[in-house]
């Protein structure tokens, strides 16, 4: 199976990756309570299960399975900046002053309205994986989904430790979310290209967008915007990231405030 082990791996991997970036954000959202952990946590497997069991049942008839999945990557890197922009942006409308707490019903309800399309997704990938996996393979329905719920495991963990130790140390969650971004789309790229000589053009491109111009430009410009309309009206000196969160040094006439967004 060396043609599907990169995507079974990717679905894990960046789905993983990308679980612990809204998180960290969607804690700032939640001022980093155990019960606003709660209800995030539950949105998100209720999401999912939506997308796994609901809307992976869409196409199960169809030959293009490779083309379903392909679409399910590239919405998926569509989706993850798009849903860091609406947590923010949601943070930013509810919130009656900087740093307000938000209530339990309103935490339940905006984790399951911004975090809804990507999980669906991503619920739906790990269903579209498991009947390509099938058709490649020519095997049962449930080898396929023993054999894809094991490289999808294997690319989480991996995901995981890779986010832990090193996106969230040097990243923003932006360029998190465009660098997997990057790699769900070259994944997509490779499901549906031939020949290969047109495939490797198309990655490096995609590879050479992401790199030049996405991550080292787009998304710190996008990450200062977002935290703009959070702290407004106070003004941002600088920024950073840790394991345990995003640190934010404000300015308001003349006086210097710190905040930690997340704690994680």
């Amino acid at each position: 199976m060396p043609s599907l082990l990169p995507v079974l791996l990717a679905v894990g991997f960046t789905g993983l990756a990308a679980q612990v970036a809204l998180m960290r954000e969607l804690l700032a959202l939640g001022s980093g309570t155990e019960l606003a952990l709660g209800w995030m946590l539950a949105a998100w497997l209720l999401s999912n299960a939506a997308g796994s069991g609901l809307a992976g049942r869409l196409g199960a008839g169809l030959r293009q399975q490779a083309q379903i999945a392909a679409a399910l990557f590239t919405g998926a890197a569509i989706l993850l900046p798009a849903t860091i922009f609406a947590t923010r942006a949601v943070r930013a409308a509810v919130q009656t002053a900087p740093g307000e707490l938000l209530g339990s019903h309103r935490i339940l309800a905006g984790a399951l309205l911004i975090l809804g399309p990507f999980c669906v997704i991503n619920g739906w990938l790990f269903a579209a994986a498991s009947r390509l996996c099938r058709t490649r393979r020519s095997i049962s329905a449930a080898a396929a989904t023993a054999t894809v719920y094991l490289w999808e495991a294997a690319g989480s963990a991996a995901g995981g430790l890779i986010t832990g130790f090193v996106l969230v140390r040097f990243f923003d969650p932006f360029q998190i979310s465009f660098l997997l971004g990057a790699v769900n789309l070259a994944v997509a790229i490779c499901l549906i290209t031939r020949p290969a000589a047109r495939r490797i053009f198309l990655v490096a491109v995609v590879l050479l967008l992401f790199g030049v111009y996405l991550v080292p430009r787009l998304a710190p410009a996008l990450n200062r915007y977002t935290l703009s309309l959070i702290w407004r009206p106070f003004t941002i000196i600088e920024t950073a990231n840790s394991p345990y969160g995003n640190l934010v040094l404000l300015e308001r006439e003349g006086r210097s405030v710190f905040d930690r967004t997340v704690d994680l």
